[in-house]
Order: C-alpha cells, then sequence, then structure tokens
C-alpha cells in the first residue's frame, strides 16, 4: 500500500453585512471551511446558519480572507477580528480611544491593522473583496493617509 498525501483543507474568516432594511450596516465576523455554503446557511437558504444572524436575513459577504495554515490559527483570528479590544495581538491598537466608524468600515480597519501585526501578517493570507463597492471602500481606507496602513507585500 502506498503512502497517500495528508487530507488539505482550507480555512477561510469572513465578513458578512446585513441587508435587512432596519439592520443595515451590522456584521458578522464568522470562521468557515466553506464560504459559499456558509453564507446560504446565515440566509436560511440551508439549515445551520448562526443563531446571532437568524433576524438580519439577507446577510451580503463583503470579504473573505484565505490562506491560514491552521483551523486554530484561523479560529484566533476570527477571534481577534470579533473583539479587538480584548485581544492580546490587537488591543494596544484599539484601546486608544480612536474612531474607526461603524460596520464594515469598522470591520476593514481592524481587518487591516491585524494583517499588518503578528503572527498574521507572517502566514500567507489573501483577502477578497465579494464585490467592486467593497473593494473601493478597501482602497478608500487604505488610501487615507492618516490610517498609515497598507497590505503586507506578500499579500
Amino acid at each position: 500500500m502506498g503512502i497517500t498525501k495528508p487530507y488539505s483543507q482550507s480555512f477561510f474568516c469572513y465578513c458578512l453585512q446585513s441587508d435587512h432594511v432596519n439592520y443595515k450596516g451590522h456584521t458578522y465576523i464568522g470562521f468557515t471551511t466553506n464560504p459559499k455554503r456558509r453564507k446560504r446557511q446565515h440566509n436560511g437558504e440551508i439549515q445551520n446558519g448562526a443563531k446571532k444572524t437568524k433576524y438580519k436575513r439577507p446577510w451580503e459577504m463583503a470579504c473573505v480572507i484565505e490562506g491560514f495554515p491552521s483551523k486554530i490559527i484561523a479560529l484566533q483570528f476570527e477571534w481577534a477580528w470579533q473583539n479587538p479590544r480584548k485581544s492580546r495581538h490587537i488591543k494596544h491598537i484599539f484601546n486608544i480611544k480612536k474612531t474607526y466608524g461603524t460596520g464594515i468600515t469598522k470591520q476593514f480597519h481592524i481587518l487591516f491593522h491585524m494583517i499588518n501585526i503578528k503572527p498574521w501578517c507572517l502566514y500567507p493570507l489573501h483577502i477578497y473583496f465579494t464585490n467592486q463597492e467593497y473593494y473601493n471602500l478597501a482602497q478608500q481606507i487604505l488610501n487615507n493617509t492618516n490610517n498609515n496602513l497598507s497590505i503586507p507585500i506578500h499579500m
């Protein structure tokens, strides 16, 4: 019997934005191995969506981050993105009373800070924006000289 290559699985973190009339601008950060299926779950098209997102449907996927070397690292990234004031990696940035806006703008600011610090700047992460509007917002945030943010060269 020959040696088989271990199963290779991709791990993703993602940001959703609510399209519900009463919840415009609300966001949700999550982890998955299948972003398309997970979005369908959040929108109630198939079972096993998060209870937290049930009443703010429909959801639109704003961005997906790929390239985590393990499930543990992806889950740590997700937790830090959800809890920037508690994460030991980035709380020093967010303890300063800066305002980064709200909703998706705030989530993109946090994301861009995170990908520029260890340990995440060491991983071959890739950010995918799901439409031109989100990509343009990301560019606007990165081009703002007051932010002092950039995408690491290896990304």
